[in-house]
This record gives structure tokens, C-alpha cells and sequence, in this order.
């Protein structure tokens, strides 16, 4: 987001960056809908996908622990994050459609 505001108000240095992220970085529109791209989600019956999501989501370092994906009529996808207060960790549950687009479009 820095990136995108600082390259809009005419900071040259980020405009390189900007247009490397902008132009190189192929993100997924939930918007659109999941289509195909579910059902490897519902179809991981060896649990590599979820392995794999787990990983990135870890190395994107967004706080989410871990994620359910929901196998009812229409499914759902619901993100697990462990949020830190006072010393004492808490699991917190937010579903897809709660989640910023950011974290919609690195999911």
C-alpha cells in the first residue's frame, strides 16, 4: 500500500517497484468467483494444497494460522488467526468475505 501511495503522489523511487509489483504479480479477483480454483481446495485429498496454503500464508507473515474450507452446497472459506494480548494467545476465526482484499487476493 505504501508502494502504491507513494508512487501516486510522484515519489520517484518507488516508482520502479511499483510498476514491478503492478505489471509481474498475477493475483487471483475473488470477486470473480472461485470457479476451479475450489476445487482444488475440495479435491486435496492428500492435504499437499492445504500443506502448500498453510506455508505461504506463514511466509507471508499476515498472521493466519490456519484455514477451513467449508464443503457445503455453496463452500466457504473461513481463516484462523492467533492474536497476541497480554502475553496470552487467542485463536480468532474471520470468514473469507471478512478478510481484506489483500489477504483475499495472496489466498
Amino acid at each position: 500500500m505504501f508502494l502504491a501511495t507513494a508512487t501516486a503522489w510522484n515519489y520517484e523511487k518507488t516508482r520502479a517497484p511499483y510498476s514491478w509489483f503492478a505489471t509481474l504479480i498475477d493475483t487471483y479477483d475473488m470477486s470473480i468467483g472461485w470457479g476451479a480454483d475450489m476445487n482444488m481446495f475440495l479435491e486435496d485429498k492428500n492435504n499437499a494444497q492445504q500443506k502448500f496454503t498453510k506455508k505461504l500464508l506463514e511466509i507471508a507473515d499476515i498472521n493466519i494460522a490456519d484455514y477451513d474450507v467449508n464443503k457445503v452446497e455453496m463452500p466457504s472459506v473461513s481463516t484462523f488467526h492467533n492474536v497476541r494480548e497480554n502475553g496470552e494467545t487467542a485463536a480468532y476465526s474471520l470468514d473469507m468475505a471478512e478478510e481484506s482484499r489483500g489477504t483475499q487476493n495472496l489466498f
